[in-house]
């Protein structure tokens, strides 16, 4: 009764309000869990109770008019029928969040809307390394709004249930795909493309009961794209407790100045149904993100061959042998063409045959102990960029990678510059994650011992590492980064600020089912919260602590540079 006559009062302090004749202004929230078809979204404008619509086109976005606030809102949840409130948001949002015509995109029982106070990794390198260079200055080629720091965006798809149920059930074959409708939502934005190939992505991953996903947007329907990206991977970092890992990774990228994929966190519903949170970051091997990238978004730039190197569904590794002048001995599934070269240059595999050529050719001895060695090597292959990343794959203890794998890295023949730059792919088998037999090495051992016992698996890395001068660039590289990027304090201030950012999705994530079956992810806070200490422990990965292997790396790195 009491909830009811408050109700009462509410509706006519609303109507009173009107008739005076106060600005309205409109609120936006988004609901996190879908609200069923008994309950009501309101706002509370300084105490007084205002109803939201449910959107049409975004279903878990409610929306609607009512006074501007003068000191405070909150958003409530009231039964549909009388619109008695259920539950309101434990805190007050200030007016100062407002504009003069609406609120942000804000989140249902999230306080803020975007962390202002995210703390930054510092730049340690720029991205032009010399005057060739075709990337340029301390701005980052990759950047993005679609990865603006401190928000955590929405992505709704809708498609035909059917085609949705097929696809996850034949998540093993990688020809089946859809078309849906994509809505993506930030904090100040909402963006709505049609007919867009969604499907389910990756290799191994696909075993996991939460899987990735890739997203494809015509060019020629949108030409901006989504913020100047038109192909997606929604990664679901089933591997990684702390969802953590490939982000901070990917900012070490960027710290170092090597262009790679960026990323960001988003909250992934399928007709209306919410799937997880995902890392969204592009896909490196699509032209549209060499365009962008490399290009500056020229849009009559000649691209020149791009070339996905896997090892995964190949009988061998991408470790760039030379195996002839048949163009048939480089298997199409360990070196994917994705775009051939431009018309009236040798093609992308010649490209290949000549590089790996050049590769088993080379004799360290013949070149000399000096900055020579760089120009040798620049003819071929931005050599510097190739350095910072494998220094960064040992700090990092990367290992489903280019020197321990032969695995995850793109080829990219610059048309114009006539030489290969590689972008390195996929971080989520970092800082401890998986392959615990070798772990301790990677952990606390040299530089050289990281593939130590496995075959030769990057001939690349394996004359690069035989020039002295080339080594001796390497050993500093590390240094550097160790020494001024890589510590503890950096690391860990950077992986609080995510988790300050990401937790409460986290917690909501662990509370959805998953859509597939397979391999299960930790369902557990406990899990967590520990995968950042000493790692979970548990019977799919004996993981170590996130911050565990950022402590133990940076002590085992100053010692041996002492040494």
């Amino acid at each position: 009764m009491v909830l009811k006559l408050l109700y009462l009062m509410c509706l006519l302090t609303y109507c009173t309000n009107v008739v005076l004749g106060d600005d309205l202004i409109t609120y936006n929230v988004l609901s996190v869990q879908m609200l069923t078809p008994d309950k009501a979204m309101g706002v509370l404008v300084d105490g007084n109770f205002f109803p939201l619509q449910q959107s049409n086109s975004v279903p878990m976005m409610y929306t609607g008019s009512a006074p501007k606030s003068q000191n405070s809102y909150q958003y409530t949840v009231a039964k549909a029928i009388d619109k008695s409130i259920i539950h309101t948001e434990e805190f007050q949002r200030p007016s100062e969040y407002l504009t003069e015509e609406k609120t942000f995109n804000d989140v249902y029982g999230q306080h803020w809307h975007k962390i202002d106070d995210m703390h930054k990794l510092p730049q340690l390198y720029a991205f032009d390394k010399d005057e060739t260079a075709h990337v340029g200055g301390m701005k980052d080629p990759a950047a993005s709004n679609l990865y603006e720091d401190g928000t955590v965006a929405t992505i709704h798809i809708n498609a035909p249930p059917e085609q949705i149920e097929e696809m996850h059930e034949k998540k093993m074959d990688k020809k089946v795909n859809l078309r849906a409708t994509m809505t993506y939502i930030n904090y100040n934005s909402i963006q709505e493309f049609h007919n867009v190939t969604f499907k389910v992505s990756g290799h191994s991953s696909r075993q996991w009961s939460k899987v990735p996903y890739k997203v494809k947007i015509s060019s020629k329907a949108y030409p901006e794209g989504l913020y100047r990206r038109w192909q997606l991977k929604l990664r679901p970092e089933s591997t990684d407790p702390t969802m953590i890992r490939e982000k901070l990774y990917n900012d070490v990228l960027r710290s170092t100045g090597v262009v790679a994929a960026r990323g960001g966190y988003a909250r992934l519903y399928i007709n209306n149904k919410p799937i997880g949170l995902f890392l969204i970051v592009d896909d490196p091997a699509s032209t549209s993100f060499i365009r962008e990238t490399i290009y500056g978004g020229d849009k009559q730039a000649r691209i020149g061959a791009v070339i996905k190197a896997d090892a995964a569904e190949g009988s061998t590794t991408a470790n760039l042998n030379y195996l002839g002048e048949d163009p048939s001995s480089y298997e199409s599934e360990t070196y994917e063409i994705k775009r051939e070269s431009p018309e009236g240059t040798p093609s992308a595999v010649e490209d290949l045959i000549n590089f790996t050529k050049f590769i088993r050719e080379y004799d360290p001895d013949d070149v000399p102990n000096d900055h020579r060695a760089v120009e040798v090597w620049n003819e071929h292959i931005d050599i510097t960029s190739y350095i910072r990343q494998l220094a960064v794959e040992w700090l990092t203890g990367n290992w489903d990678a280019h020197q321990y794998a032969g695995n995850n890295y793109i080829l990219h023949h610059h048309s114009t510059y006539n030489r290969y730059l590689i972008l390195p792919v996929d971080f989520d088998y970092t800082f401890g994650n998986g392959v615990e037999a070798d772990q301790m090495r990677f952990l606390t051992g040299k530089p050289l011992e990281m593939s130590e016992g496995q075959p030769v698996n990057s001939y690349l890395w394996d004359k690069v590492r035989s020039t002295p001068y080339l080594l001796k660039m390497y050993q500093n590289t590390i240094k550097d980064i160790n020494e001024h990027l890589t510590t503890p304090d950096l690391l860990n201030a950077r992986i609080d600020s995510i988790i300050n950012l990401i937790e409460s999705s986290i917690q909501w994530d662990h509370s959805l089912k998953s859509q597939t079956t397979g391999i299960i992810t930790s369902q557990s806070m406990a899990d967590f919260r520990s995968a950042f200490e000493e790692g979970t422990k548990n019977k799919v990965d004996q993981l170590i602590g996130l911050k565990e292997w950022i402590r133990v790396k940076h002590s085992s790195v100053t010692n041996l540079v002492v040494e």
